[in-house]
């Protein structure tokens, strides 16, 4: 039996714990592998509203492995704090099966501070990279220039080494790993690309449950346009509701929907609608549990970004949420390797700019003939996520990739 130690510092109440933590480790045992997990958690956890719940329930998910919380340290005591507390947390692990145990680090810091750590460790370390950070951390950091310059000079260092000394890496995107090869001289055999997967316990197409939620929601022969997420500036919020606006007044009986846990957010965008446009545009505040049945009563899924090297290596998971649940999608070029399968017929569109408005135009002709959202075509789509980018899919690529490492081999480069 392979022991996964897998250690991620995803925000609790997030939506990415749930699917790249809770989800990954549920399949994992499933699987037949041991789990345990140590999750860096915000200083304040213990104040937050169903911060605790949530964590005593993943708990109780991983038993009979252990879920250990670290109060992450302030950032003034610098990374060293972190490997030091990660030190203490592997320590309160029992030592079993150490010829059998993989360390799967999630993120940047994490994997970083594993490999700080790599004696006490004393397993191969996966270092899982989500997104290019430094470039993250200089286009959308909240900082002023100089603090945003530093921190970009620290997550290069960061990366760098994570590249360098990791037994291996994962990355979400095939244009992610073809940048930390052309960057930092990669070995291509030392990379596996496996997307962001969704939860198919809480994301999957069902006929049913989507007729009963369009009638609960009064949304009835309504063609929905959703967005599921924060309102943050790389999914260009502002560009989301022009387009949102474009197509209510190209198709008269369209809604929009936002779904979100941060209503408030979004307030100022939708009062710079005309009235008309606010009354068919609802915003709602749902937790990441509810999100999956939302999503089967809509139509259309948006997805707006900037092409920018952050965006050009992502892999979104809100997108193959949205397939998973049936609905097509309407995105812009240049998201990962995403843009292309939207591309597909059946799958949605692929927009060339953010405000095309000929591909706006696409969207809205094939809305109207209605094959793009015939029950067969939500099916395929929905069966299509599940295949490629569920964690149960996923799970025997990931075993064998541990089993690899622990036999001293390369990772593959699937």
């Amino acid at each position: 039996m392979i022991r996964i130690i897998y250690i991620t510092n995803a925000k609790l109440e997030s939506g990415v714990f749930d699917s790249e933590g809770r989800g990954f480790l549920r399949a994992a045992r499933q699987a037949g592998a041991r789990t345990d997990m140590i999750h860096f958690a915000a200083p304040d956890w213990r104040g937050r509203p169903g911060y605790a719940e949530k964590l005593e329930a993943a708990r109780v998910e991983l038993a009979p492995g252990r879920l250990i919380a670290v109060e992450s340290p302030p950032r003034w005591k610098g990374l060293g704090a972190y490997a030091k507390a990660m030190r203490k947390a592997l320590a309160e692990l029992p030592r079993e099966s150490p010829d059998r145990t993989v360390i799967h680090a999630s993120g940047h810091l994490m994997s970083y501070s594993a490999l700080r750590v790599r004696q006490a460790a004393a397993a191969p370390i996966l270092a899982d990279l989500r997104g290019a950070l430094p470039e993250e951390t200089w286009h959308y950091g909240a900082a002023s220039w100089p603090i945003r310059l530093a921190e970009y000079a620290i997550a290069r260092r960061m990366e760098r080494r994570i590249v360098e000394q990791a037994d291996a890496l994962n990355c979400v995107s095939v244009a992610f790993r073809e940048h930390l090869i052309a960057r930092y001289g990669a070995k291509p055999e030392r990379i596996c690309v496996t997307p962001v997967c969704v939860d198919s316990q809480l994301f999957f197409y069902d006929a049913g449950q989507r007729r009963e939620e369009r009638a609960r929601l009064g949304w009835n022969d309504s063609a929905v346009f959703l967005y599921s997420g924060r309102r943050q500036r790389w999914q260009l919020p502002e560009c989301l509701f022009d387009n949102l606006r474009w197509l209510l007044q190209r198709l008269p009986r369209a809604r929009g929907a936002i779904l979100t846990v941060e209503p408030g957010a979004f307030e100022q965008d939708l009062r710079a609608l005309g009235e008309a446009e606010r009354k068919r545009i609802e915003i709602r505040s749902l937790p990441h549990g509810g999100m999956g049945r939302a999503l089967r009563a809509a139509d259309a899924g948006l997805l707006f970004r900037r092409r920018d090297l952050v965006n050009r290596v992502a892999c979104p998971t809100k997108f193959y949420e949205y397939l998973a649940c049936g609905l097509a999608v309407c995105c812009t070029e240049g998201i990962g390797d995403v843009s292309a399968l939207a591309r597909q017929k059946g799958m949605g569109w692929t927009l060339s700019h953010p405000r095309d408005r000929e591909g706006l135009e696409r969207v809205a002709r094939e809305i109207e003939q209605g094959g793009i959202l015939s029950d067969e075509s939500r099916r395929a789509r929905s069966a299509a996520a599940l295949e490629a980018c569920s964690w149960n899919a996923q799970m025997p690529r990931i075993l064998d990739r541990y089993e690899r490492l622990l036999r001293g081999g390369e990772s593959d480069a699937q």
